[in-house]
């Protein structure tokens, strides 16, 4: 079964290919003579169109400043064409809708897109699952999820993650963090899990596909008694595509292994390495700082028990 397990990602990986298809490549170059002062209109690779007054540009950046909001840049790389004057309808609105402006979120697969300085992320599903996530600067973030009714009837149960992000140019982007995960009961602590991680996105905010990599150390989560690292890693692989102006598709897969010990009747104790499959597919619908998300989830424990939930949600972006 676990070998079984293992080849569900390389399904996804072809399924995602042809899904997503190929990230976008950055290859257009800027208008040759930029004055500062000016206000300009950018078109990038995916069509997105921003109109800003130039601040500064260097070898890396187009440094401006958006109509109602605080000063931006741009990758060159990843500027089409540039027209002087601003666009038609151009405001903060017609601004952030742009590109999507949830491109650093997903369900539970984390993505390699980094969060700007002081924004933050607040995502509800089905109001019983709950996520915020702040970044404290360009590249690091941090946050916490957790379970509202069932944390209020069989204690805490609460998600801490941390994650640094680095974008190396407008469609390759690489992260490394830790997701952690804590069980309390009445005040004292119960059960705990972390994984460290790594991941890569190829792509815009758009459209891209992730790919990740983690290990997990596990103290009772799994329902193994013993505190140890897993033997095998954890992988997980998430894409999404822009099908319209306000309509995104993505999917995401998780293939999480943890290690034990457990113990016939008898005594004899020997090795379990665990598996935990969970997938699920959606659709959202994006407004500039709102979002409302519908799909299916669906989880297949280590036994081979398989559930369907049906998943509903929004999240808010300050």
């Amino acid at each position: 079964m676990f070998l079984r397990s293992l080849l569900a990602p390389v399904a996804f990986c072809f399924a995602a290919y042809f899904t997503f298809g190929a990230a976008p490549s950055a290859h257009a170059q800027t208008a040759p003579s930029l004055q500062v002062g000016l206000n300009y209109t950018f078109t990038l690779l995916d069509s997105t169109r921003i109109s800003g007054v130039l601040d500064s540009v260097t070898d890396r950046f187009i440094y401006f400043t958006p109509a109602k909001r605080n000063s931006d840049r741009l990758y060159r790389a990843a500027v089409a064409r540039v027209v002087l004057g601003a666009a038609v309808g151009q405001g903060s609105k017609a601004q952030i809708l742009g590109q999507s402006p949830h491109g650093s979120r997903s369900f539970f697969a984390p993505t390699a897109i980094p969060m700007k300085r002081g924004e933050l992320l607040y995502s509800n599903v089905l109001v019983e699952y709950n996520t915020v996530e702040y970044a404290l600067t360009d590249h690091v973030s941090v946050g916490a999820s957790g379970l509202l009714f069932s944390s209020l009837l069989w204690g805490l149960q609460v998600a801490p993650t941390v994650k640094y992000a680095h974008s190396f140019s407008p469609t390759r982007h690489a992260a490394v963090g830790a997701v952690g995960l804590v069980g309390a009961w009445q005040g004292a602590y119960e059960s705990g899990s972390v994984m460290p991680f790594a991941a890569y996105t190829w792509g815009t905010a758009d459209r891209n596909v992730t790919a990740g990599m983690g290990w997990v150390y596990d103290d009772l989560i799994f329902g193994t008694p013993v505190k140890r690292w897993a033997r095998y890693p954890t992988v997980y692989f998430s894409g999404t595509r822009r099908v319209a102006r306000r309509w995104l598709v993505g999917g995401e897969y998780a293939l999480t292994t943890f290690t034990g010990i457990t113990t016939w009747t008898g005594g004899t104790e020997f090795t379990l390495d665990g598996t935990s499959n969970a997938g699920i597919a959606y659709t959202r619908y994006l407004w500039p700082r709102f979002s409302v998300d519908a799909g299916l989830g669906v989880h297949v424990d280590h036994w081979g028990w398989a559930a369907a939930l049906p998943l509903v949600g929004a999240s808010f972006r300050l």
